[in-house]
């Protein structure tokens, strides 16, 4: 469904509200005005793709690793890339960042 330029999703319930409503007419909930909403980006764990990107491509030198603040990893893929290993290795880990859920991602790679 699109929505009109007045409308918004309910932020309980997902119905269609008007932007001027104060409560969603389905369940009943306050609702933010538009300019209340934050989309804050988001932040809670390393980039998925970023990894895969650079697993698949710089993964022979273990670059991915030192993005994921693995040091000890990306040094040894560091020392042993002239004999190939790491790069196999490396391939097999960029598809396992390409099939892991986002969030489950998140959880094992945070920011901190």
């Amino acid at each position: 469904m699109i929505l009109g330029a007045d409308e918004q999703y309910c932020s309980s319930c997902g119905a269609v509200v008007k932007k001027t409503a104060e409560l969603c007419p389905t369940c009943g909930v306050r609702q933010q005005s538009h300019a209340q909403q934050s989309y804050a980006p988001r932040t809670e764990g390393k980039n998925k793709w970023v990894a895969f990107v650079l697993a698949f491509l710089l993964g022979g030198l273990g670059i991915h690793k030192f993005y994921l603040k693995k040091y000890a990893q990306g040094v040894i893929y560091l020392l042993l890339f002239w004999t190939l290993i790491p790069g196999i290795v490396a391939f097999v880990e960029s598809l396992i960042y390409l099939f892991t859920p986002e969030d489950t991602f998140r959880q094992r790679y945070p920011n901190d």
